[in-house]
């Protein structure tokens, strides 16, 4: 996806992306450490968010069942993906940051809920 311009939503996903890649490098105290997902499960992470954020902006005059049924669809793809690395891709900060850049995104088409909008469907 090409450079998206800064927003809330956007400084969020790179905050979240960054520190994925930070934990998967590790750290010099810890020289046998070896994460359990790769840049290529950061990178599909970055491309399920990126369809989230195409997806929920592209909806024009949004009803609520639409916002909810475009979250469930990334929230499951999350899911799946956070499975294949063993759980280890989505731990409390990446929820927390996932999270909010979900339902921030959502608010802005229209969602009127301050409250976690993954819950329902969530694994991580």
């Amino acid at each position: 996806m090409s450079e998206l311009p800064a927003t809330p939503v956007t400084e969020m996903r790179q905050r979240l992306l960054e520190g994925m890649v930070s934990f998967m490098e590790g750290n010099d105290n810890e020289p046998d450490f070896d994460c359990d997902y790769t840049q290529a499960d950061i990178d599909r992470c970055a491309a399920i968010v990126d369809a989230y954020l195409a997806d929920i902006a592209a909806n024009t005059d949004p009803d609520e069942d639409q916002l909810r049924f475009v979250i469930k669809k990334a929230v499951l793809q999350l899911n799946d993906l956070n499975n294949r690395c063993g759980g280890s891709l989505i731990e409390t900060d990446e929820r927390e940051d996932l999270g909010e850049i979900i339902l921030v995104a959502a608010q802005e088409c229209g969602l009127t809920t301050t409250e976690d909008v993954t819950e329902e469907w969530r694994d991580w």
